[in-house]
């Protein structure tokens, strides 16, 4: 990376994280009503910085981490207290859809005589399976209940061009991996490319009604 994308990539990452969008976010998803030591501008960042830098396997790992990038030395109880709150994830799902819609860039371009000009995206739509604790069964049912009692899939959709997710779901194993398709009218001069577990005649024609292919 030169130092011109070096620029331009830190000044999107004072974007996004900024204290006072997040700010914002954390008391609109009802996260935040008064900050104390653990703010959702220090939480949000320790947390991707976290997740971005190493092994994360217990909230522990997420306590350490916060307290050597704030130097605030914060104990577990009132750490996890902010994770429980009902307004985390919901503040989470905001921080991401803030870090999607502004740190990406086109980094792939068809050849000059490539027929995958036509497009303006190349879309692509999977899921992978994880396994949960045999106790969440009711809520999360999976679909090979012998092996996997309890287990969600994850649904992503990406843009090729850009490298980036352009939606994330997360549901029980056991629903149809067809509800989390983009709606045909997003596809309008796009290519869609999914596996044969997606195949539905109608959808594919409502596609191509829109102008977009698969």
């Amino acid at each position: 990376m030169n130092k011109e994308e070096f620029s331009k990539a830190s000044q999107k990452l004072k974007q996004v994280f900024n204290e006072d969008t997040l700010d914002e976010i954390a008391i609109k998803s009802g996260f935040t009503k008064r900050k104390r030591t653990v703010t959702p501008y220090r939480l949000a960042l320790s947390l991707v910085c976290a997740m971005a830098s190493q092994r994360v396997e217990t909230i522990a790992d997420l306590v350490r981490a916060f307290n050597a990038l704030t130097q605030k030395f914060i104990h577990y109880k009132p750490f996890h207290n902010q994770l429980v709150k009902p307004g985390f994830a919901e503040f989470m799902r905001g921080v991401v859809e803030l870090m999607l819609s502004h740190l990406t860039v086109k980094t792939l371009s068809p050849a000059a005589d490539s027929p995958l000009r036509r497009f303006e995206e190349i879309v692509i739509q999977d899921g992978s399976s994880f396994a949960l604790k045999d106790c969440l069964k009711a809520i999360y049912p999976g679909r090979f209940t012998k092996i996997a009692p309890s287990a969600v899939e994850l649904h992503a959709t990406m843009g090729l061009f850009h490298d980036d997710v352009i939606q994330i779901g997360l549901a029980p194993d056991t629903v149809g991996e067809r509800e989390f398709l983009p709606a045909p009218a997003e596809l309008k001069n796009k290519l869609l490319l999914a596996d044969r577990g997606y195949t539905d005649i109608h959808y594919c024609h409502e596609v191509g009604q829109n102008d977009g292919c698969f």
